[in-house]
């Protein structure tokens, strides 16, 4: 079966497909494919609800939003598209992929115009480009800044050598900088910890900007066992290991 209707821009392709003329509702619950016309965007599902009236598409089962021109794909167990609004709202097991990254949610929002995605409960972004892992319950990516922030508490990994935990950060895409204004934890590969009020991290050169800093050359020993160094302020550089900092007090173990 297929329906053409050129005043909404849609084409659909079903195997079978129920419609309710006084409704103005067409039902499909096998292998349906739509594609919009005027922008190219092929979407995918085992069942559909279409009301025309309205212009509200519910799509069930292995739903695919493939948008070329926006460089995305999305995937979920169910997505509603309010097409005069060019707004998705995955509902189940919502992931969302384009050339350098990869977003795992519960759910999901797609906003075409703003080029936005919103995604909620156990998001994990993904980014093999540049090496980070992102986890958190909500995230905002703006698409055309390439900035990504995020609410509540988030945890991550850096170049697969930074462990972070923090709550609503920002992270620039293009320019590399990671960023909090709240109390934050870096843990590198050999258990130096870094507990700080405020941070910026420049992917590029592994560098830390950060406020109020302790630093416990290894948290994987008893309290006591480890030097702690404090900072009022500095840089780090936590690839050379080499510092420049303001106010510094030390505290050596006890061996030392």
């Amino acid at each position: 079966v297929i329906i053409d209707d050129p005043n909404k821009n849609l084409k659909i392709f079903s195997e079978k497909i129920i419609y309710y003329k006084n409704q103005e509702l067409y039902i499909s619950k096998q292998d349906s494919r739509f594609i919009n016309t005027e922008d190219n965007i092929k979407i995918e599902a085992d069942k559909f609800e279409y009301d025309k009236l309205s212009n509200i598409l519910e799509l069930k089962g292995n739903v695919i939003i493939d948008d070329p021109n926006k460089n995305l794909k999305i995937f979920s167990e169910k997505i509603i598209h309010y097409k005069n609004q060019e707004l998705y709202f995955s509902e189940q097991d919502s992931k969302f992929i384009n050339d350098e990254m990869i977003i795992d949610s519960d759910s999901m929002k797609y906003d075409k115009i703003l080029n936005t995605i919103n995604a909620n409960g156990n998001v994990k972004i993904d980014d093999k480009e540049n090496k980070y892992t992102i986890y958190a319950d909500d995230i905002t990516y703006l698409r055309n800044i390439e900035k990504i922030f995020t609410k509540g508490k988030t945890d991550g990994i850096l170049e697969s050598k930074y462990n972070f935990s923090s709550y609503n950060v920002e992270l620039l895409r293009n320019e590399g900088i990671l960023s909090s204004q709240n109390e934050s934890t870096i843990v590198d590969e050999n258990f130096k910890l870094y507990e700080l009020d405020a941070f910026r991290y420049f992917m590029k050169d592994e560098t830390l900007k950060a406020k109020n800093l302790i630093v416990t050359s290894d948290s994987s020993v008893p309290l006591g066992q480890s030097d702690i160094v404090k900072f009022d302020d500095g840089f780090f550089n936590l690839k050379e290991k080499s510092y420049t900092a303001s106010k510094t007090e030390i505290n050596l173990r006890k061996d030392t």
